[in-house]
């Protein structure tokens, strides 16, 4: 019998309060336009994802935490961006939030690189970006597309001074995502 217990993990970017709140008005704004059902991010879980570990069995984390400790990037500053989706086929189903920082670039894949040996490399391209909604039907896609190309988000800047560590738990009302350990950048 295997007894191997595992955690559902991810590395993301945690934002402070004022980005949250442009989040927010964002978010707030879409939804009033009613242009798609689907399920809108909670504000107390938008993050910005660095690389989704998935399910990871426990007796590997303090390998795992050494790997993510000898990270060495320095601390730089992002910029909220533009809104904009993800299609699968002809379909919207990710309302995205853009982030730019050429350091995310560097910062992801040196995560990457880190856990080469620990995960298969990632066959995306890293899209620095905070999801804001997964669309399930649009009602009308001409207007959603207009709406997200007219639509802009307050360019603030932000510092980033670290990443974390999430473990993510399902339950009945979503998952539930806790900080597991900080990774202070340089």
């Amino acid at each position: 019998m295997n007894d191997v217990q595992t955690v559902r993990l991810f590395i993301a970017i945690d934002l402070p309060p004022d980005i949250l709140k442009e989040i927010d008005r964002l978010v707030t704004d879409l939804k009033k336009k009613e242009l798609f059902t689907g399920r809108y991010v909670l504000l107390e879980k938008i993050h910005l994802t660095l690389h989704f570990l998935g399910e990871t069995r426990n007796d590997v984390m303090p390998k795992l935490d050494n790997l993510l400790s000898a990270i060495a990037v320095n601390k730089f500053t992002a910029t909220l961006g533009t809104l904009d989706y993800i299609r699968r086929g002809p379909d919207i189903k990710i309302i995205y939030l853009s982030v730019i920082a050429p350091e995310l670039h560097i910062l992801a894949k040196k995560i990457q690189h880190a856990l080469v040996d620990f995960r298969e490399p990632e066959q995306r391209d890293f899209l620095p970006h905070i999801t804001l909604a997964r669309v399930k039907q649009v009602n009308d896609k001409d207007a959603l597309v207009k709406y997200i190309n007219e639509v802009s988000a307050v360019p603030l800047t932000f510092d980033i001074s670290e990443f974390v560590l999430k473990e993510s738990v399902f339950s009945p009302d979503g998952h539930i995502h806790t900080v597991l350990s900080r990774y202070n950048l340089w």
